[in-house]
């Protein structure tokens, strides 16, 4: 099982800026829209593919070259703040 947008999360990726791109979420109906740029919408697309927030961070230093360790913290406090504000599903 991998992370997925809550059940009530319409999203999509914004294809009219340059990349990175961002990605625009909101819960449905009436949430509030949230706008993910870059690094932050670069990690709720690897997200939904990924089975925990360790994969996550590999991936992103995969994608982006650096450390994982320097990744490791900030990415796991995006992923929590998305879980916790009903926005993503943790496996």
């Amino acid at each position: 099982m991998t992370y997925a947008a809550a059940p009530d999360v319409a999203w999509t990726v914004d294809e009219s800026t340059e990349a990175p791109q961002s990605v625009l979420l909101a819960r449905m109906p009436g949430g509030e829209p949230v706008v993910l740029p870059a690094s932050a919408a670069q990690i709720w697309l690897v997200a939904l593919e990924s089975r925990d927030a360790g994969e996550v961070v590999a991936r992103m230093a995969d994608l982006t070259g650096e450390d994982a360790e320097t990744l490791d913290a900030p990415v796991r406090d995006l992923l929590d703040d998305l879980v916790g504000r009903g926005l993503l599903v943790a496996p």
